[in-house]
């Protein structure tokens, strides 16, 4: 079991059973052009180094079945930000593996070690385990099967 994170439009287009797509070398969720560069950082050094785990382009990102590790990775991407959500529970058959997001998000700054080295820090951080990572994200591939649908309000900081 997993939790993922949609706009709560999203959500409304969703049913318990529904199976939610796996994305195919898919850009469109990079917004920016410095969130472009790390993508294309990661993936160069994933496969040169650690070919065998999946590429961040083609996966559904997963949180952990734990309600603190949702409000955690919500307040490390909207902590100023009100929003309404919708919280799927997922059933998982297939692969996931476990990464440290904050290696990821730190390599848009890059000091004090360079992007390339917090890249392969993330790569070499992927595990069956989240307990030791800040931020767990879950790189999943296989059939994600909707669980059940809950629609919350993210309040943010103020």
């Amino acid at each position: 079991m997993a939790y993922r994170v949609v706009p709560s439009e999203q959500a409304r287009l969703l049913k318990e059973g529904d199976i939610i797509p796996i994305p195919q070398k898919d850009d469109s969720f990079v917004c920016s052009p410095v969130k472009k560069a790390a993508e294309d950082l990661f993936e160069s050094v994933r496969k040169a180094y650690n070919p065998y785990l999946p590429s961040r382009l083609s996966v559904l990102f997963v949180l952990p079945y734990k309600e603190e590790q949702v409000q955690n990775w919500l307040y490390s991407h909207f902590s100023h930000t009100a929003f309404d959500y919708g919280l799927l529970t997922l059933k998982l058959t297939g692969e996931l593996c476990w990464c440290d997001e904050s290696l990821f998000t730190a390599s848009f700054f890059p000091k004090p070690e360079p992007p390339e080295e917090k890249a392969l820090n993330y790569w070499k951080s992927a595990r069956n385990d989240y307990a030791e990572f800040t931020i767990p994200e879950g790189l999943f591939s296989g059939i994600a099967t909707i669980i059940s649908i809950e629609y919350r309000v993210h309040k943010g900081i103020y």
